[in-house]
């Protein structure tokens, strides 16, 4: 007769303890059950069962798990595991008294949401690699198949062995894809006669991003820039050191996805370890912000921008440039081009000089990032050589609280610009209410005219209005003016 081991460790360890309950008058255990009858988890993955003995004052608490097959799930101290696909009971017995409870347990293999292929992309002619898929979730499994895409030679496929064989040098494809035909990905490869590995790389991305945006990084784009520049071999890593600031997610094929998920900074760490020469590694502080990051300059200040444009005098005027940084944590801003504005004009800092008289652009980005730009235009006009107005009687009167509206001629007309410093006495105000120019039509084009609003206070009195041109002070012009009722 075949004796089953379990059921002896269990008729003597009850024995026992009926003994010691018995000699001592403690409590005895009546029954026993579970935190659930039934579960079903996906394969690889785990779930707790609590035994509850009645009453829970008994003396002897100590219980033996069991699965009827270890093949699907298994049990240790109520964890479960999923082994493979499939139904089998779990039961948990007390020592006291053979009380028992079942639980059903389905394992279910959890259909992929993404899969990932991972090996070299990289193979010299003659070169073997493996490779292997991973699943998202983790826990998905499926079984799939890879071949080739294009017949031309560059590589065979070894699916039982799961091996890729570079043949001839070239660039080519496989197709990865799922049995049920709910997953595919095609997959670059490139087979090199001799491969040549970076001594150094460097990224040229943004490092200041909105929370709930994401970016993609490629080996073969514009943002890796790779020493030497031929470097074939460009197998990378990246690590988020907080993944809850942004996470990392290996896409295949040297693309990594970058998610931004909420305000705050955190290192990405990039490393290449080519299978010879020495490893590189570059780290940089990222930084997550509740909106959108963007770099711009006030251009508010009528006396020096028309539209987008900053006008200039050259050996005149001098301008300091307001930036403006929103969700930027550098307040700073580095020039793009330079070489091509400098003819034009000096920038020292934030001051802009002028040189001599044409037209420009000038460029810039937020300090450490990329796509975040903003420019201005900027025309150098002559220097005015000449003030005329429109009304210079030698005591204008207005009665209270009127104004007069007078026009102010800057020569050369259709060369310069109009901008004045204005000071008033008495009971009398002033404002220039025009633009710098009145009429645009090119660079060579133009009506400079400006119109100045003199307005009487509410006291018979007199005053004065005084204008000097900001570029050229020799260049000014004084109103009397007499307050009547």
């Amino acid at each position: 007769m075949r004796i089953n081991v379990f059921t002896i460790v269990i008729t003597i360890a009850a024995l026992f303890s009926a003994a010691s309950c018995k000699d001592s008058g403690d409590v005895a255990v009546k029954g026993v059950s579970l935190s659930e009858t039934a579960i079903t988890l996906p394969m690889g993955t785990t779930k707790e069962l609590t035994a509850k003995i009645v009453p829970k004052k008994a003396a002897n608490q100590n219980v033996i798990w069991e699965s009827a097959d270890k093949g699907i799930a298994t049990v240790n101290n109520g964890i479960v595991k999923g082994i493979k696909d499939g139904t089998t009971i779990v039961t948990v017995t007390t020592l006291d008294g053979f009380f028992s409870a079942e639980c059903q347990v389905t394992v279910a293999t959890v259909k992929p949401e993404k899969m990932v292929f991972h090996s070299d992309y990289t193979i010299e002619v003659g070169q073997t690699k493996s490779y292997y898929l991973t699943w998202v979730p983790e826990n998905a499994d499926m079984a799939y198949s890879v071949s080739a895409l294009y017949n031309d030679g560059i590589i065979e496929l070894d699916e039982e062995n799961r091996l890729i064989k570079g043949l001839k040098a070239g660039t080519t494809q496989i197709k990865v894809r799922t049995f049920d035909n709910s997953l595919e990905k095609n997959i670059g490869i490139r087979v090199v006669e001799k491969a040549i590995y970076p001594t150094d790389f460097m990224i040229q991305m943004d490092h200041d991003y909105q929370a709930g945006t994401s970016v993609r990084l490629n080996a073969w784009s514009s943002t890796m820039k790779w020493e030497p520049e031929d470097a074939n071999y460009r197998e990378f890593n990246i690590k988020s050191e907080d993944e809850s600031i942004i996470s990392v997610e290996y896409e295949g094929a040297n693309i990594y996805k970058l998610s931004f998920l909420k305000a705050g900074k955190t290192n990405l760490v990039f490393t290449v370890n080519p299978p010879s020469g020495k490893s590189i590694l570059r780290m940089g502080e990222f930084y997550v912000h509740a909106g959108a990051p963007k770099l711009s300059i006030d251009k508010s200040d009528k006396d020096y921008w028309y539209g987008s444009s900053l006008i200039l005098i050259p050996g005149g005027s001098t301008y300091t440039l307001n930036f403006l940084y929103e969700n930027l944590y550098h307040n700073d801003f580095a020039v793009t081009n330079a070489d091509v504005f400098a003819k034009y004009v000096k920038l020292d800092g934030k001051k802009v000089t002028a040189n001599q008289v044409g037209s420009t652009n000038m460029s810039f980005r937020a300090k450490d990032n990329y796509s975040y730009t903003t420019s201005a235009g900027v025309r150098v006009m002559e220097k005015p050589n000449n003030l005329a107005v429109s009304n210079d009687n030698s005591v204008i009167e207005l009665k209270k609280g009127a104004s007069a509206n007078i026009s102010l001629y800057t020569y050369p007309r259709n060369g310069t610009v109009g901008r004045f410093d204005i000071k008033t006495t008495g009971y009398v105000t002033a404002e220039i209410t025009s633009s710098l120019f009145k009429t645009w039509s090119s660079f060579s084009s133009f009506d400079n005219t400006r119109t100045l609003v003199i307005k009487a206070g509410n006291n018979v009195g007199t005053g004065t209005v005084t204008i000097t041109h900001k570029d050229n002070p020799s260049l000014a012009h004084t109103f009397n003016i007499k307050i009547t009722n």
